[in-house]
């Protein structure tokens, strides 16, 4: 997917270069690919499994979760890459980041427009912390369950960690390693993927939704035919990336206006 996040942080930069470019090692970069991402976004920094040991070093509760994490994960086999790389996702965007204010994108995204709303948040140092929002919900734990687990919460419906934002001193490293003692401790409760860590911390802290008329995600081509051509579309998640062609033929049009 090295294109794919070369073209979605693109796609955002040429609206604003506000930006300290942060890429993350999934654990199957080789040089070309580092290589590649240095020439496609001058003064981007990537951070290597190296990167990461050292800084694990100095944090033994923060080291042993996220060697663990990737089992508790309610996937098959075959997706154990893909595990460890939400395992590092959960705690790796606090131990690496030089800066107060963190985005996190996924590289199945692409910026339409200008996203004005996540401009003004980057602006406004008070502004409470944001993320991406499904059409319908997702939130697939029994919520009784939830409640005895988390009995101050007021579980978020509707969320996805392919796009959010927020502040370290507003959704701190603690919070992120309390949410995940806690689901160590109650096995019984599946854990799909980091977003479900997310969704739960995010629960915690001040939010606020975008809309999905205006920052949507999809999968089918049915889905995307419900909002092509809507005019305050800015933003899309491409969850199938690679079913209908849809990615491809929206990746040209932003690629031909660039």
């Amino acid at each position: 997917d090295v294109t794919m996040a070369i073209l979605a942080i693109k796609s955002l930069l040429r609206f604003t270069s506000d930006f300290a470019v942060v890429i993350h090692d999934d654990g199957t970069f080789d040089q070309s690919c580092v290589e590649k991402f240095h020439k496609q976004i001058p003064g981007c920094r990537i951070v290597s499994n190296d990167d990461i040991d050292q800084k694990l070093a100095a944090v033994e509760t923060v080291r042993r979760l996220r060697s663990k994490l990737s089992s508790r994960f309610n996937l098959p086999d075959e997706y154990q890459i893909k595990a460890r790389a939400w395992a590092k996702k959960i705690f790796d965007l606090h131990l690496t980041s030089e800066r107060e204010a963190i985005i996190f994108l996924d590289s199945d995204t692409l910026f339409l427009k200008e996203p004005t709303e996540i401009i003004e948040w980057i602006q406004d140092p008070s502004s409470c912390s944001f993320y991406a929002r499904p059409k319908h919900t997702n939130l697939h734990v029994d919520h009784q369950r939830l409640k005895e687990i988390f009995p101050e919460l007021n579980v978020i419906e509707c969320f996805n960690s392919g796009l959010f934002g927020f502040r370290r001193n507003q959704l701190t490293l603690k919070m992120l390693i309390d949410t995940s003692e806690i689901l160590f401790s109650n096995l019984d409760v599946p854990v799909y993927s980091d977003e479900c860590i997310w969704r739960y911390t995010f629960s915690s802290i001040p939010h606020v939704a975008l809309p999905f008329e205006t920052y949507p995600l999809f999968v089918r081509k049915t889905h995307y035919r419900s909002i092509l051509d809507k005019p305050n579309v800015k933003y899309m998640h491409f969850l199938g990336k690679h079913i209908d062609g849809v990615y491809q033929k929206v990746a040209s049009a932003v690629l031909g206006e660039m």
